[in-house]
């Protein structure tokens, strides 16, 4: 057991305390035995983030609850009464209807969803799932509106958030009776069969209860490979129309059309990794438990059939597990779901990545795939406990290039401890001689309860009191393309400095460097290599994703317009190219944080010349 995990383990068995002392804290907190469950699923966006231009783009998460959905299936099959409200989707859903974005409130639309809910269904508890650090907001002022309302009501939480930091949620949040961790579906369902008489204490786990001034928690059981064959129930959710509001996996621009329906699906719960900044095996615990290929099927079908589903992304941390399993899946659906199309948004390990399972992917309808690459720096990946090494990313790159239907990303990180400039240009390096389609950069945010998070602690890098959810960042999007105009004004325009000019390649950048530098990287790594290319398959996807950043993602950005412009000059569209090139000039005369940029980088000079 590595430091890190120790340290979870002893943090645990602190809090564990005989069930004596949780049993009568139950019982406090139901006064009668639950039969009616509400199940939550918070927004995804902190409100003070809500930014309408990329909703009104559909650039937001709208990803459809699974894990609510498999809790929902257990508690019914116990012969529970269920609900599913959606908070993210039905805030999505209202803001693409009203007329005057100018009115919309965020939090009132919540408000009157969970009014309806509980009115309607009268709950008997209520269950809310939070997957993200940034969610925490949304967490706290949704249990203090239902306790407002309801001050007997039993509220509990769940997901990755609460089971990383039980301690700050029991804290700081007094209206959550009770944290439930890991994952969860079958350690709820036994609570409640427990309150309800049908089962012992025996069977109680994976919950979380403050005692006094105490936390105290029951230990985890993680469902057996057996239990997992249990399909999602979205109860009345409209599965169909989640890809029409916002992002569902990182492909869009890819898809056949862009009115597709997307949905997600679930192969293999957890991951062979133990990345260091990662917090799947905390959650899922260590090693992979591959569903059956029937229910997968199963589950495939029934979106496509039910819901209209077109393209599934893979919620999998380790899709590529077991080879013979992963061929045998993607043969079956290739056989029995011709026409349906899939990406892994969430990153497939390049170590597994074989010819083979490639082949089977490309023929089973894979328009997509990140690569969790994270460094080029052969010290970072060892240190991080990367399970590939420069090696098979250098050979994953050559194997892509056979399968140019599939749009390959890369995820890489900049900023982990120790680290030099001269280790972010290997990983610039590594980046361009892979060569994958594109690179989705982002800084390290330290998650808590991962091994780096410790180790930063430690160092005094960071410190727990100094932790922000707002710095944390999920999803694929790329910080330079999220940009809009109106936020990237809001940073002061300084002198743009090249830092890998400099001398002094040992240096360890600061944070504040750090932000000039991602962008180094972003421009390095994916801009600079399209005034050489000359492959057709690579200017068609380019073309492609360019196009989406410059029209849906970003407002006025002249960077992406500039290259989508030399890209159409390539193929051959002069008049689409010198259009792109008088939008890129545009942009460019109004922003100053442009122009630094583009003048250290020569840029103002290859426009000038386009013109």
């Amino acid at each position: 057991m590595n430091t890190r995990n120790l340290t979870q383990q002893k943090k645990i068995d602190s809090h564990i305390g005989p069930m004596g002392q949780l049993l009568p804290r139950l019982d406090l907190i139901f006064e009668k035995p639950p039969h009616k469950i509400l199940l939550v699923n918070l927004p995804q966006i902190p409100s003070q983030n809500f930014n309408t231009f990329l909703a009104s783009r559909q650039r937001l998460f709208c990803y459809p609850p699974y894990g609510i959905g498999v809790v929902n299936a257990v508690l019914r099959q116990r012969g529970y009464i269920s609900h599913i409200v959606d908070l993210n989707f039905e805030m999505l859903d209202q803001f693409h209807q009203t007329s005057d974005v100018d009115v919309f409130d965020y939090w009132k639309i919540c408000r009157q969803e969970l009014d309806k809910a509980m009115s309607e269904f009268c709950p008997d508890v209520v269950g809310l799932s939070c997957t993200f650090t940034m969610t925490h907001v949304q967490l706290v002022k949704v249990a203090q509106y239902l306790k407002s309302k309801l001050p007997s009501l039993p509220v509990v939480a769940g997901g990755v958030h609460p089971t990383s930091s039980v301690d700050k949620v029991l804290s700081e949040i007094p209206e959550i009776d009770l944290v439930f961790m890991n994952e969860c579906e079958y350690a709820l369902a036994d609570m409640l069969d427990y309150l309800d008489g049908k089962s012992k204490k025996t069977e109680l786990s994976n919950f979380a209860v403050k005692v006094g001034e105490k936390v105290v928690c029951l230990p985890s059981k993680r469902p057996s490979q057996g239990d997992l064959g249990i399909n999602p129930d979205y109860d009345r959710l409209r599965i169909g129309k989640y890809s029409k509001y916002g992002e569902v996996g990182a492909y869009r621009f890819h898809w056949i059309n862009s009115t597709r329906r997307a949905g997600v699906a679930l192969s293999n719960r957890g991951c062979r990794a133990r990345c260091s900044f990662c917090t799947v095996r905390n959650f899922n615990g260590k090693g992979v438990r591959p569903r059956s290929i029937d229910a997968v099927i199963t589950e495939l079908k029934e979106l496509n059939e039910k819901y209209g589903v077109e393209h599934i992304m893979w919620l999998d941390d380790d899709l590529f597990f077991d080879k013979d399993r992963t061929i045998e899946l993607f043969t079956r659906m290739s056989e029995e779901l011709p026409g349906l199309t899939w990406d892994a948004s969430n990153g497939v390990i390049a170590a597994a990545a074989t010819e083979k399972i490639l082949s089977a992917a490309a023929k089973s309808g894979c328009i997509g795939m990140h690569v969790g690459v994270e460094s080029g720096s052969a010290r970072i990946l060892k240190a991080v406990h990367k399970p590939s090494g420069r090696k098979h990313y250098f050979q994953l790159g050559k194997t892509l290039i056979r399968y140019p239907q599939i749009f390959s990303r890369g995820f890489l990180m900049v900023g982990f401890p120790g680290e030099t400039l001269n280790e972010i240009l290997q990983t610039i390096d590594l980046a361009r001689t892979m060569n994958l389609d594109w690179y989705t950069i982002s800084l390290l945010a330290p998650l808590p309860e991962t091994e780096i998070y410790q180790q930063m602690i430690d160092s005094g890098e960071i410190t727990d009191e100094q932790f922000q959810t707002s710095s944390v960042n999920y999803g694929s999007s790329q910080t330079g393309s999220q940009l809009t105009l109106e936020q990237a004004q809001k940073i002061k325009a300084k002198k743009f400095v090249d830092y890998f000019a400099t001398e002094d390649l040992e240096m360890v950048p600061s944070k504040k460097q750090l932000a000039d530098i991602w962008f180094l990287m972003d421009y390095k790594i994916n801009y600079e290599r399209i005034f050489t290319e000359e492959n057709a398959d690579k200017l068609f996807k380019w073309r492609q994703f360019l196009i989406d950043v410059c029209d849906r993602m970003t407002r006025d950005n002249p960077l992406g317009n500039l290259f989508l412009g030399i890209v159409l000059t390539k193929i051959g569209r002069n008049d689409e190219a010198q259009m792109r090139y008088k939008i890129a000039n545009s942009c460019l005369n109004s922003s100053s944080y442009w122009t630094a940029r583009f003048k250290t980088l020569d840029l103002d000079t290859v426009l000038s010349a386009r013109i």
